[in-house]
């Protein structure tokens, strides 16, 4: 039985213990990932769904050289079969994805997609980040408009996903960096 991208990423990862070296694996249906200088302590799987050829390359190829497991989808249906299927801390769509588009995406997931963890979302688009996270929902300091730095993008993520144990999973992906300021001094950490 042909295996997805996503299948063919997690049995190519228990069986190096995460050290996977660069590969390009390609699935049955229409995603890809690519994996580069995987390092055992930093795992997290970063799902991009862009339709922008050029702009998702980028960000795949910038993301696993920087250490993140990366799929990648090109349109609301493939990056709702991906979440599904794999186990992302982050998804990074464009609000412009053809079927569905990204506020579908977001809708879909919030409204209970069987997903095995809920990830971080971050919104990318060619409105200002306002109007990202009116259409979203998704807190404006998730939100980028394009074009984007890169370096951005990952400070971000970074910043979320090393917060993420101090908060809690069902939570984390979206909080604003006010209301994480007032969680943290709750929780006597500040």
């Amino acid at each position: 039985m042909p295996q997805s991208a996503s299948d063919v990423l997690r049995n190519k990862r228990e069986a190096t213990g995460g050290n996977l070296v660069e590969d390009t694996i390609m699935g049955t249906n229409t995603s890809t990932i690519t994996v580069k200088a995987m390092r055992p302590a930093m795992d997290a799987i970063l799902l991009i769904a862009d339709n922008d050829v050029r702009r998702r390359g980028e960000l795949r190829r910038f993301f696993s050289g920087n250490g993140f497991l990366v799929a990648a989808a090109a349109d609301g249906l493939g990056c709702l079969a991906e979440l599904v299927a794999l186990e992302a801390d982050v998804l990074v769509i464009a609000l412009e994805i053809p079927w569905g588009g990204g506020d579908g995406v977001i809708a879909r997931l919030n409204d209970g997609l069987p997903v095995r963890r809920k990830p971080l979302i971050v919104v990318i688009g060619d409105v200002p980040t306002d109007m990202l996270s009116a259409r979203t929902g998704v807190a404006p300091c998730n939100c980028f408009s394009t074009p984007l730095r890169h370096e951005d993008l990952l400070d971000r993520i970074g910043m979320e996903l090393a917060i993420g144990p101090l908060r809690g999973a069902e939570d984390r992906q979206w909080a604003s960096e006010e209301s994480l300021g007032r969680t943290l001094m709750e929780e006597g950490i500040r």
